[in-house]
């Protein structure tokens, strides 16, 4: 069963996040922008944003909260499917910071994370895989 957080596939975005500008600089400088790895990435660290996952083409959706603190991503709407904060990539990129996160649920499967965040704005997509095959 697919939790409800993920009607497949989704889009999500969220103008204005709730805490303020979403990363400081643009990541140049020597050796040009910045990469940062799974474990590692603490360029989103500190924001957090209320969004809607909508299914792609319609306008109601399932609220939801993303957080990205002390390298990780927690998306709050599917802690009860058993998906708990993750480390998360991210780079550095044209001004804004591209992301990525893959989330592990020993009940509800997968879920990849896909995002970016330019400006104010935050939008991406979510994948979920269950492991069922069809």
């Amino acid at each position: 069963m697919r939790p409800p957080c993920w009607p497949y596939p989704q889009r999500w975005q969220r103008k204005a996040p709730a805490d303020g500008p979403i990363a400081e600089g643009s990541g140049g400088g020597k050796g040009g922008p910045k990469t940062l790895r799974s474990g590692g990435s603490t360029v989103l660290d500190g924001k957090t944003f209320t969004i809607t996952l909508t299914e792609k083409g319609k306008e109601e959706g399932d609220p939801d909260t993303l957080i990205f603190k002390d390298a990780t991503f927690d998306s709050t709407a599917c802690h009860e499917y058993g998906f708990l904060a993750n480390p998360y990539m991210a780079k550095e990129k044209d001004g804004g910071v591209k992301f990525m996160s893959i989330c592990k649920s020993k009940k509800s499967g997968t879920n990849v994370w896909k995002g970016a965040v330019s400006g104010d704005e935050i939008k991406g997509t979510p994948v979920w895989n269950n492991g069922e095959k069809n």
